[in-house]
Formats: C-alpha cells, sequence, structure tokens
C-alpha cells in the first residue's frame, strides 16, 4: 500500500518549490531520494537549488555520494524538452561546479559535469577560464569549439591554437570558428581535406558552404568531399564532384 510520503513525493514533477526542500535537505537525502528528485522540472529554481546544495557540501569538504547527486542535475536537464533559461546565479553555480568536478579522476563525473555548460553562454570571465585552462582536458576543448554563439575571445584561442598546432586532431573545428564567408589566410597551410571538414563545422550559411566546398575540394579529397555533400544534402557539390572525377574512377 502506497504510503502518504511516496504520494507526496511524486508531487515534486508539478510543485518542486513545494517539495524539493525536504527530498533533497542535504547531499545525504538528495542521494536517497534521487528517484523522485530526478523527476523534477528543468526550471531555474530546481536546478539553482540542487546546485547551490551540491556547492556547499563541496566547499565545506563533507563526504557525500558525487556521482549520484551531480548526475541529478544532469538528468534534469536533459529530461527538459527544451532548453531552459537560467539565471546568472545558477550558471555561476554550475560552472563553479564544473570548475570544481571537470578534473575528477572520474571519467563519469568529468562527462557529467560537462552537460552543465552544453549549449550554454557563459560570462566573459568563464571563457577565460576555459581557455586558460583548454590544455588540460579535452572537455574543455570540446566546451569551446561548441560554443553555442560566435565569441571573439574564442575565434582569437581557435587562430592561436592553428597557429602553435596546439590540438592537431581538432584542426578543423578550430578551422571552422575562423570561417565566415570565405576562407581564412591560415586554411592555406592545411590540407585540403581538413579545409573540407571545416567549411562543414563552420556557421556559414547553407550556400556559402556549398560555394566553398566546390571551391576546395580536389581529386584526392574528393571522398571526404562527397560524405559532407550528402550529409548537407548539396545536389550541386555532387555535381562537381562528378566534373572532376576522371571517368575510370567514377564507374
Amino acid at each position: 500500500m502506497l504510503s502518504r510520503r511516496i504520494v507526496e513525493s511524486h508531487l515534486v514533477a508539478f510543485e518542486p518549490e513545494a517539495v524539493l526542500s525536504y527530498l533533497a535537505r542535504d547531499t545525504r537525502s538528495l542521494y536517497e531520494n534521487r528517484a523522485f528528485v530526478r523527476v523534477a522540472p528543468c526550471t531555474d529554481f530546481v536546478v539553482g537549488y540542487l546546485a547551490q546544495l551540491i556547492v556547499e557540501a563541496t566547499e565545506e569538504g563533507r563526504r557525500f555520494r558525487k556521482y549520484e547527486c551531480l548526475r541529478n542535475i544532469r538528468q534534469i536537464v536533459r529530461n527538459a524538452r527544451e532548453m531552459t533559461e537560467l539565471s546568472p546565479s545558477t550558471m555561476e553555480l554550475l560552472f563553479r561546479l564544473y570548475k570544481y568536478y571537470i578534473f575528477s579522476d572520474r571519467e563519469e563525473i568529468q562527462w557529467c559535469v560537462s552537460t552543465y555548460l552544453k549549449d550554454r553562454m557563459l560570462e566573459p570571465e568563464q571563457v577565460a577560464w576555459l581557455i586558460s585552462n583548454a590544455s588540460s582536458s579535452t572537455h574543455l576543448v570540446n566546451r569551446l569549439l561548441r560554443y553555442p554563439k560566435p565569441n571573439s575571445a574564442i575565434v582569437d584561442w581557435a587562430q592561436r591554437a592553428l597557429e602553435l598546432e596546439l590540438f592537431p586532431e581538432r584542426a578543423a573545428e578550430l578551422l571552422g570558428l575562423l570561417i565566415n564567408n570565405d576562407l581564412p589566410e591560415s586554411a592555406g597551410h592545411l590540407p585540403a581535406e581538413t579545409v573540407l571538414w571545416a567549411i562543414y563545422y563552420s556557421r556559414a550559411d547553407l550556400s556559402d558552404k556549398s560555394r566553398l566546398l566546390r571551391h576546395t575540394v580536389t581529386q584526392a579529397s574528393a571522398d571526404a568531399a562527397l560524405t559532407i555533400a550528402m550529409r548537407l544534402s548539396l545536389p550541386e557539390v555532387v555535381r562537381h564532384i562528378v566534373s572532376i572525377v576522371p571517368p575510370d574512377a567514377a564507374r
């Protein structure tokens, strides 16, 4: 038979302001009631409340089930039907948790807190911290490469990273941040295939991508160009590739 407390706990999905305070009085109760907490809606109140709880436990050096507690926020954010706008104070709490745990020796914790900043706008000093520490973790590089809007500080970082060959395996994504309507000068120093993928990753509109792909593709890079053209549904690029591939290679 259901108890009244269990039934009331389900109200967190509808009335988190009334229920969350007793479901998650501290990190211990947060862990014990995690099944209920994770059905809470993704609102600024819910995310901010849980982040504050975990920040306090972290800064006070208390022992708690770090991954399971941090995972509550990840699940709530992931379950949201659409991106929820979060207040600057809540984003500051999430960024503090990110800084505390992104270098954890547990990979699942790193991936967990990495989702906190996904597709989120950050303050200039927060972006600066990511840039200063980018060489320490691929997670920081990912957040910079996939920042939701153009950012001059990130563009400058990408330019320096290319010049210094800091992240050779991410060269296409770095170059993609530098592409606007045309290819930057640095594209001339990279293989055609890398430039093709940079065009794919760039924020250029589809017509510009089509033009740049046709301008860049060579016989040697035709395979990559064809893959990209099909992903972007660009028949004119496919037709251009047909025109530069030798007849016997096209059979």
